[in-house]
């Protein structure tokens, strides 16, 4: 059961001959962000789980909201909280407090099937606003990680006239990408292909655009060999991050704990005029990997390392299943 349109999920997973399927009450449905339901039911259909669309009241035990039923061939058993902000998807969804506690029934009776309405993709792609587009990732960008950015930047420009008019008239002049698990060398390489193709060749005298990154902290506890491997902590992270860019942004990278940022993964490219596009990529820049294993020297200084995944010359796959990206037109009003 989820209670709330704030928060985010990610990481569904379907056990094979288990039947799972999500609730989503109606209000919630009504004011969840077309990008972030788009989001929600791809994933769902894509690992089949299923997603349906039910009345508030069907949501309720007495005075608890129902969190999750598990049945088996023996029985049922339910769990409900008491604040209904507890149920809101994301890393948090069914924690406890005082004033919230868990309460658990079972019974030998079979399951209570919910009623309800299936939310399918093609029927939320049917409701796309216009000034959202959507790209799906699959397997475009394969080949040589020195083109990943042109191939990039082309998929997009072909699917959003909005971005084409932009790029068309300049390069933003400033760019703020957020992603909690920008910990590895690999995607860093991956999004400064990306903001490389985007900034162009710069002309002489043409000021410096400005890049911020957020991040979560690298947590890595093993020894260290090759380039999809974490680094050993925020220190060295943030600075090797900062020497990655900086060559072509006025940098600032901010590490934070992974909890305290959006799961959303976000670009956003900002004009002089106030103008701003976002670009919601739905796994970040993590949805490639290396063909080869590609050693990376951890133990280097963090500029030594910069050099180094800037230079390096190795070919990249998309995993195994497809991955949107959202462009739209974004506002802080």
């Amino acid at each position: 059961m989820l209670g709330s349109s704030g928060g985010t999920w990610s990481g569904l997973r379907h056990p094979e001959g288990v039947e799972i399927t999500i609730a989503l009450p109606k209000p919630v449905r009504t004011e969840l962000p077309w990008n972030v339901l788009h989001a929600l039911v791809s994933r769902a259909e894509a690992v089949g789980v299923n997603l349906l669309e039910v009345s508030p009241d069907d949501t309720r035990v007495a005075n608890a909201w129902r969190c999750a039923e598990v049945a088996t061939s023996t029985g049922r058993t339910r769990w409900a909280l008491f604040q209904q902000a507890a149920l809101s998807p994301g890393a948090s969804w069914g924690s406890v407090s005082a004033d919230s506690p868990l309460v658990r029934h079972r019974d030998d009776r079979a399951f209570t099937e919910l009623r309800g309405t299936p939310v399918r993709l093609v029927t939320v792609e049917a409701q796309r606003p216009n000034t959202c587009s959507v790209f799906w990732l699959e397997g475009q960008l394969d080949g040589n990680i020195s083109a990943l950015g042109p191939a990039f930047w082309r998929q997009l420009v072909n699917v959003s006239p909005l971005l084409a008019d932009r790029l068309k008239r300049g390069s933003p002049d400033s760019v703020e990408y957020v992603d909690r698990y920008l910990r590895s060398p690999l995607p860093a390489r991956v999004l400064y292909e990306i903001l490389r193709t985007l900034r162009g060749t710069p002309k002489q005298g043409e000021p410096q655009p400005r890049l911020s990154i957020k991040t979560g902290e690298s947590e890595a506890e093993y020894p260290r060999r090759w380039l999809f491997q974490d680094w050993d902590g925020a220190v060295v992270q943030s600075e090797t991050l900062k020497a990655l860019f900086s060559s072509l942004y006025l940098t600032d990278v901010s590490v934070a704990r992974t909890a305290d940022l959006p799961h959303v993964r976000s670009l956003r490219l900002t004009w002089s005029d106030g103008e701003a596009i976002e670009v919601v990529l739905d796994q970040g820049v993590g949805f490639v990997r290396a063909v080869d294993r590609v050693p990376h020297a951890f133990c280097a200084l963090p500029a030594s390392q910069a050099a180094a995944i800037q230079q390096l010359k190795f070919r990249v796959r998309q995993y195994e299943h497809r991955v949107p990206v959202y462009l739209m037109p974004w506002s802080n009003t």
